[in-house]
């Protein structure tokens, strides 16, 4: 079988990545990550952290700087609870369900970071307190808590990516891989017959031919005229 020319695997391959499509070339968009916490810090904006009593992560995400520590919260998209007196908070993002109608001692307790991001208890209520251009806002729900160390969640909702595009389905696939696709073979075909059925040189050699001229010495040798036997 004859050898396929680089020109003919060319043709094929470019055949063969039409048939299937842009879909095969072109690749997903990427995912992007959540903002990190050090680029956070930098750009001036503040990294809002929110754990509830089991642990899990209600927000983890690079806020823009709020007049205090209480609308950090609402403008980062968390539903915001207080007392009866308006006065202390106890309900963010649902967690409690409702505020407590008699303390059990557990409650939101209300911290702050610098950029090494150690938490350290808040002196002031969240009402009252500035967050700061490049610091941290730590809330835990407990009796004795500690928020989780910053940026180690998937992002919250206000910073959510945005995902990747679905791949494209069999059936909205280009009608032009069932036309490019056999017009390719049959390329292919028409190169391979003209390659096996091309008339050699001018001067080569003809197997058959040496075949024939082989047959006719070994008969020349068979039929050779008997010696003369007569004196």
């Amino acid at each position: 079988m004859p050898r396929l020319s680089r020109s003919a695997l060319a043709i094929a391959a470019a055949s063969a990545a039409l048939a299937l499509g842009p879909a095969a070339v072109a690749s997903a968009a990427p995912v992007m990550p959540a903002q990190a916490t050090d680029d956070c810090l930098a750009q001036g904006k503040v990294w809002l952290v929110v754990q509830d009593s089991a642990g899990k992560m209600l927000a983890d995400t690079c806020t823009d700087v709020a007049a205090s520590g209480e609308k950090l919260l609402t403008e980062a998209g968390l539903q915001v609870g207080k007392d009866a007196k308006g006065q202390m908070i106890c309900t963010i993002a649902g967690e409690p369900a409702t505020c407590p109608t008699k303390f059990d001692g557990n409650y939101w307790h209300y911290y702050t970071a610098g950029k090494d991001g150690k938490w350290v208890y808040s002196q002031v209520g969240a009402n009252e307190s500035k967050p700061k251009p490049g610091t941290m806002e730590g809330w835990c729900y407990g009796k004795e808590c500690t928020p989780g160390k910053a940026g180690q969640s998937a992002p919250t909702p206000s910073a959510t990516p945005t995902p990747a595009a679905a791949p494209a389905s069999e059936d909205k696939k280009s009608p032009w891989a069932w036309l490019l696709l056999p017009l390719a073979l049959a390329a292919l075909g028409a190169w391979y017959l003209s390659r096996r059925n091309r008339k050699p040189a001018a001067g080569a050699p003809v197997q058959h031919d040496a075949v024939r001229h082989d047959g006719e010495q070994r008969d020349g040798g068979a039929h050779a005229a008997p010696r003369d036997e007569r004196h």
